[in-house]
């Protein structure tokens, strides 16, 4: 499951996955954050960042070739990325993601273990994540 939240007062957007993250994941994924983008960015406000936690994931079917394929893709969230694995089942993908993006010329996401991580790479304190009216199963 994925799920959306963001913290307005230091816009960070927070994509939270959870069971078996699959390739279809990806494009729903994908999709949600796009939707997102539209309705709250604007050229006079702040760029959103975002917090990718994937430390809920309990499978993954994603092949590596799929996987190879979105990172050569350009991010969707053009600020700063942050990528937390801790428990994912494959930590090794977010790595290569970031590596691959960084490859092809793209500003590389943050790959931590800890959500607290990635709170502190987005100086973030006491956060207050509100969650955002779409949710894909």
């Amino acid at each position: 499951m994925i799920k959306l939240l963001f913290e307005p007062a230091h816009r960070v957007l927070m994509v939270q996955v959870t069971e078996v993250f699959s390739s279809q994941d990806i494009a729903h994924s994908d999709q949600a954050v796009i939707a997102f983008l539209a309705r709250h960015e604007t050229p006079e406000a702040a760029p959103v960042r975002a917090i990718y936690d994937y430390s809920g994931i309990t499978a993954l079917a994603v092949p590596a070739s799929r996987m190879a394929e979105r990172s050569r893709h350009p991010a969707i969230v053009h600020d700063k990325r942050v990528l937390v694995v801790r428990n994912a089942v494959e930590p090794g993908y977010a790595r290569a993601f970031a590596e691959q993006q960084k490859i092809a010329g793209y500003m590389e996401p943050a790959v931590v273990e800890r959500l607290s991580d990635a709170y502190v790479l987005l100086g973030l304190d006491c956060p207050h994540f509100e969650p955002v009216d779409r949710v894909v199963d």
